[in-house]
């Protein structure tokens, strides 16, 4: 599993494998080497490499990656921001590499100099520690490299680019590959700031993948991972064994909504999917058990219910406005894990207490909605998906899944992150689908989060699957098709 860090979280990391037994000075020139390699392999035709060095620890990388260039006999200019770098270990590597190499001051001119000359430039300005906006040199520098369209490979994070955020903070590299070392850091995962790194490559550079794990709450999902969490059927198994869902969904505007969510139940593999609305689709599918909701008695309708038929609940998906209100009081209804989309996460104050009493719920939000149940802007929230994915799992007893082109699933300890899907699951449904994906999933399982992480990773490939015959211009309904696909390529079905 695919772990991603924090700025903290890899320093932890550092720290903690140098305690163990090896060197800050035996990390650097790990990095170094695997930096090298790569460049070797994604340039082969490289023969001048300009390498930037800055002040810190990433210049040290790259005062190494230098002198690993020049013992292979690849002509070598280096422009560095000091002749005295901030640590013992950058100081070492320095010191090595101009035992063979020559430097130069990073300004402008020189800089200009040496991009006509060069075939790469080796980008190790700044690392992963960078947290403001580059000051004015040096975002003129930054500016006068992306405008050279040279090759860039960037160690560890490109520079301008702050570690733990999706915001862009200021100018930065953009890079054609970025090397990151040991770990992947957040801001890869996440839009905007992902455009900056180009392609990515993670290298060993020998910190234990014991320390790893220890130090990282935060993995990134993958079709290794997802095929662990979930299982095969038995041959033997019925209906009411592989769950059932009940959706609390629908209205007369809005009735294609909960069939959109009541289809993606069936197709995500729930035994029996039933709706329980004020109103049906005119074309349902035959197979979604119906249960009117009465205009005035919807509750007490909805008490009526067999529990047999909802493993899971799933409520929310074009709901009746006058059920929405009701949402505080049809939590308490059964201790099953409920799932709460779409209008049922509307004023989120009144069933507060009811959705932390019950433990056992799952808030599916778009950044705006995410936004009002932890009553702060838009804004906020795109900048540190990770951090508001987990405030309101802490702050409602949740899992939360946090839904962008990276969504997030968090039950408030541990993170997973999906980049599944295309841009083409834009489109009005797409919610809804996942929603009854969710329901079906925590309805054949034990561990919900996993569970969770599993519908949305897998709502997203089926997403990528309808986008190779539809693009831009899918709807909702194509993710059904899709499904069956999804199946055969983890060899569950």
């Amino acid at each position: 599993m695919k772990r991603l860090f924090s700025a903290m979280q890899m320093q932890a990391a550092d720290k903690q494998a140098i305690k163990q037994g090896t060197t800050a000075l035996a990390l650097m020139q790990n990095a170094a080497k695997a930096v090298a390699k790569v460049s070797l392999q994604e340039f082969p035709k490289a023969k001048k490499v300009l390498i930037l060095c800055g002040k810190g620890n990433n210049g040290g990388d790259g005062y190494a990656v230098g002198r690993y260039f020049l013992d292979k006999g690849i002509h070598v200019a280096l422009l560095e921001q000091s002749h005295s770098p901030n640590s013992s270990e950058s100081i070492t590597s320095r010191n090595n590499y101009l035992l063979k190499g020559k430097s130069k001051k990073l300004n402008k001119e020189q800089l200009v100099k040496q991009l006509k000359k060069t075939d790469l430039v080796i980008d190790a300005i700044f690392g992963s520690g960078l947290s403001r906006a580059l000051s004015v040199e040096i975002a003129e520098i930054i500016e006068l490299i992306n405008a050279s369209k040279k090759p860039v490979l960037s160690i560890d994070i490109p520079s301008g680019i702050s570690a733990d955020s999706a915001e862009i903070i200021g100018k930065h590299i953009d890079a054609d590959i970025t090397v990151q070392l040991a770990g992947a850091k957040i801001a890869s995962a996440f839009y905007p700031a992902k455009y900056a790194f180009g392609k990515t490559r993670v290298v060993n550079i020998a910190i234990s993948k014991q320390i790893l794990k220890a130090k990282s709450n935060i993995c990134l999902l993958d079709t290794k991972t997802i095929k662990n969490f979930l299982t095969r059927r038995m041959a033997n198994t019925h209906k009411y064994k592989v769950g059932t869902v009940l959706l609390i969904a629908g209205s007369a505007d809005y009735a294609g909504a909960a069939e959109l969510a009541s289809r993606a139940s069936l197709r995500a593999g729930a035994g029996l999917v039933t709706l329980a609305s004020t109103d049906r689709f005119k074309n349902s599918w035959p197979e979604i058990i119906f249960k009117k909701l009465s205009a005035k008695n919807s509750l007490t309708d909805i008490k009526n219910i067999d529990e047999k038929y909802a493993s899971v609940r799933v409520i929310g998906p074009g709901l009746n406005n006058d059920i929405t209100n009701l949402v505080k009081d049809i939590i308490p209804l059964s201790t099953k894990p409920s799932v709460i989309d779409a209008s049922a996460l509307a004023n989120h104050k009144q069933w507060l207490d009811a959705v932390k009493t019950h433990g056992r719920c799952i808030l599916t939000p778009h950044f705006g909605e995410a936004a009002a149940l932890l009553e702060t802007n838009s804004q906020e929230i795109a900048k540190d998906p990770i951090k508001a994915a987990l405030a309101i799992s802490k702050k409602f007893h949740t899992t939360t899944v946090l839904k962008s082109a990276t969504t997030v699933i968090s039950d408030g300890n541990l993170v997973y992150l999906s980049t599944a899907g295309h841009p083409g699951m834009a489109t009005a449904g797409s919610g809804d689908v996942l929603s009854g994906v969710i329901g079906a999933f925590v309805a054949q399982a034990d561990n919900i989060l996993r569970a969770t992480a599993a519908a949305v990773y897998i709502h997203g490939k089926a997403g990528e699957l309808a986008a190779q015959k539809y693009g831009n211009g899918l709807v909702a309904g194509d993710l059904l098709n899709s499904f069956a696909k999804v199946w055969k390529d983890l060899s569950l079905s």
